[in-house]
Order: structure tokens, then sequence, then C-alpha cells
């Protein structure tokens, strides 16, 4: 992964031979790096912009600082210009985004529905001591494709809302997909395949008493979860 330092892409990925570049639309302005985040600046008006070098992936995050920043035009839908090699960009029935390598059809990158949330919660309210403090709001982003671009559309009420704590944060965060999986075995049908099996269904778990008659052939099922950590790469937990 690859951050502008003002000029060209936002962010560049490459993986395998396949890249996928994610633009700003607008000028950038030379950023201010601290460890593994670049900060460009307003922007918008009273908008700054956060990009993170993850692990496995990358985040950008908008920084909504003032009640006149989140009134700007161009904050109710965000447009980020899209540009790929071997490689396609596509949004999932659960409201996220996936890079998906056209040769082989494997996710290099995958992001849950973005999420905002304001800064409520942040500080006690005065004359109440300090159990006392404003809710956060928060809500998912709306995300959809359009000629070559990302856009993303802020949940209006919490951006503003009458009850919102400034700054508001949107943030889309990319990770590397591939080290995500589940899986499960049936002993009834060991030659089934229920790798990344639909996560609405409930395939159960355990023994399963064959006198209840809703086993079939079954006796045991198994589920195998892979979760990546680096996320808490440095945490105290």
């Amino acid at each position: 992964v690859s951050f502008s330092g003002g000029n060209g892409p936002l962010a560049e990925v490459g993986k395998a031979g396949r890249s996928v570049s994610i633009a700003w639309d607008g000028p950038l302005p030379e950023p201010t790096v601290t460890g593994a985040s670049a900060t460009y600046p307003e922007v918008l008006p009273g908008v700054d912009l956060v990009m993170t070098a993850l692990a496995d992936g990358f985040s950008h995050m908008l920084v909504v600082k003032s009640p006149a920043a989140a009134a700007t035009p161009a904050l109710a839908a965000v447009e980020m210009p899209l540009s790929t090699d071997g490689a396609e960009v596509r949004t999932t029935s659960a409201g996220g985004v996936e890079i998906v390598d056209t040769g082989s059809g494997g996710v290099m990158l995958a992001a849950d529905p973005p999420t905002m949330w304001d800064s409520g919660g942040d500080q006690a309210a005065e004359g109440f001591g300090a159990a006392v403090v404003d809710e956060q709001l928060r809500a998912e982003v709306d995300v959809a494709l359009s000629d070559d671009a990302l856009l993303l559309m802020p949940d209006q009420e919490v951006l503003t809302g009458p009850a919102v704590t400034y700054p508001v944060y949107i943030d889309p965060v990319y990770r590397d997909e591939i080290r995500t999986a589940w899986a499960m075995v049936d002993s009834g049908f060991p030659s089934e395949e229920y790798w990344k099996f639909d996560g609405a269904s409930d395939e159960g778990l355990g023994r399963c008493p064959t006198s209840s008659g809703q086993c079939g052939s079954s006796l045991v099922k198994r589920l195998f979860y892979r979760v990546p950590t680096s996320f808490y790469d440095g945490k105290e937990i």
C-alpha cells in the first residue's frame, strides 16, 4: 500500500501483479505523517482526510470538524474515483466493498459496511459530574459504484442532526480478506463442501441425536474459524 504525497492517487494497492488506485476528487495538500497515518488537512472546508496503513490493509477516514463543514454539499455523496489493473471493485449484499482479482475471482481486500460516528461521550456534561456523558451517535454509511468511482453516502442524522457532537468521523476500512475464513465439516456428508457457508444459515455444532429425526445420517458437525489478529498488534487487552 502506498499513499499520496500530495500528487497522484490517494492510495495505491498492489498484490500478486494486480493493482487498484483510489483517488480523491479534488486537489490534495501535502500530508503530515505520524506513525502509520498521513493526514491531509482541509480536503474540503473544515474536513481533514486521514489515511492509515494497517498490517493487512488500510483505512481512509474523513474528520468533519464543525456544523458548517457538515453542511458542505460534497459530503452528501463523497466520490472517490477508482482505477484498476487486473482487478475490479464491487459492492456486496451486506453493504460492504470487495476488491476482486479478475483472473482467479479471489477477494484481495474487503471492507465491511463503512461506519460513521460523532464525538458524543468524549466529554462529561458540565454540572452533572463525570458519570453523565453525551450519547454517541453511530450509523453505517451507504456505498455505491458509479462510473469508475466509489460513492460514500453518509447518514445525514449523524452528520448534521441537532444532537451531533463534532468532530464526526467517516471511516471505511479495507482488510486482507484471505486471512478470514470459516468452514464446517459434517460426518454425514463427507464429500460436501461447506467452505465459507452462508452466514445467514444455522449449520449447527456438535453431536446430533439420531432420535431427533432431524439429523439424517449426520452424527457430528464441527465448525472452524480463522480470524486475523494483526488489528491487535501492539494493543493491551
